[in-house]
């Protein structure tokens, strides 16, 4: 069987997080693993934000993994990459692949001989724009040089001559490449994030892309951050006028214009904006509570269809109580007369993301 590697990151720019930001492209355990440098505002320390995607339409599967930058985490550290003028290597195909950058060859090595069966050329010596990045992937070796902009290297598994694939990616240069058996998925700059594409390795060009769904935006106050999808909106001021507990942040899926709370503990203001399938979710915390008499925090929160109604929510409202690091928390979440199952996961997912310090 096909042994492949998949492959880690190195910085030929293209990341939310700016030019130099690394980008990570890895195919492993039937995923797609994208990690890529995010902050949450200008001039803030960035972090690692590993994503997983479904194979066969890139759909982003499962909450982002968040790192701090300043840690080595490699998402795939069975692949080797190289440095300017060092080998980069893979494994495929019964032999061993070592590209070096500076010589513009790729040297095929035989696992059970360990001699060179081959020295294929694939460029004029150079010194390299960056690290050479080597993947399998479609039934071939592929080869990614950055002073080959816009273009990629293939390799038959027994051939001596190199096969030039021109990606159709207009102005953007991809930065990673990585694949299986039977794909090819190359990693492009993207705003605020990278984008992640399948590409047809006979003629360059790209298929499906993602991460679909929307990029996210990390919102922190009050020792919380939380994820919102894209047009999600955060109101960090009181949606009503009671103070205890104290309301941190309030999260729609629509525009809400509230300029004084309301009186009383009903939200009349937003649950007038609230549209026939919107979401509003409002997370409370007890400052003064016995914290352990609150319920741990589950692994997953989960809202139902059913929504059990409260005094100070309306009749599609249901509630959870959970502590976590110390403090004690209720999360309420309204969800309009049209919304259904997948507005209830939606609203589990986003508060999923709910990190406390």
């Amino acid at each position: 069987m096909l042994a492949v590697t998949a492959a880690i990151a190195f910085g030929c720019g293209g990341s939310a997080g700016g030019a130099d930001e690394p980008v990570d492209l890895a195919i492993g355990n039937g995923f797609v693993w994208l990690s890529s440098s995010q902050s949450a505002h200008p001039g803030e320390q960035a972090i690692r934000v590993i994503e997983r995607l479904d194979l066969r339409n890139l759909q982003r599967t499962a909450s982002p993994l968040r790192v701090p930058s300043t840690r080595k985490s490699s998402i795939a550290p069975t692949r080797v990459w190289s440095s300017a003028g060092k080998p980069g290597v893979v494994t495929g195909f019964g032999s061993v692949w070592v590209a070096n950058d500076r010589r513009g060859a790729v040297r095929r090595i035989s696992q059970t001989s360990r001699r060179v069966t081959a020295t294929i050329p694939y460029a004029e010596p150079h010194a390299s724009l960056g690290p050479v990045d080597l993947t399998i992937g479609a039934g071939r070796v592929w080869l990614l040089d950055p002073a080959f902009r816009g273009r990629l290297v293939s390799f038959s598994p027994t051939g001596r001559f190199p096969t030039i694939v021109r990606v159709r990616a207009g102005q953007r240069r991809v930065t990673q490449i990585a694949g299986d058996e039977m794909r090819l998925f190359v990693a492009l700059p993207g705003k605020p994030r990278p984008q992640v594409c399948r590409m047809d390795p006979e003629t360059g060009a790209l298929g499906p892309c993602g991460p679909k769904g929307g990029a996210a935006t990390l919102v922190r106050r009050e020792r919380l951050s939380i994820e919102l999808p894209t047009g999600w909106h955060v109101h960090t001021r009181p949606l009503t006028s009671v103070t205890d507990p104290v309301q941190r942040l309030s999260i729609t899926s629509f525009p809400l214009r509230q300029t004084r709370p309301d009186t009383g503990c009903f939200p009349a203001t937003a649950l007038k904006a609230l549209p026939a399938n919107g979401v509003l979710i409002q997370i409370w915390e007890y400052p003064d509570a016995p914290v352990m008499s609150f319920p741990p925090r589950p692994r997953n929160v989960r809202f139902p269809y059913m929504m059990t109604g409260r005094e100070c929510g309306g009749e599609r409202t249901t509630s959870t109580l959970f502590r976590d690091h110390g403090r004690a928390f209720q999360v309420d979440v309204t969800v309009g007369p049209r919304a259904g199952t997948a507005e209830g996961r939606r609203a589990g997912r986003v508060v999923d993301t709910l990190r406390v310090r």
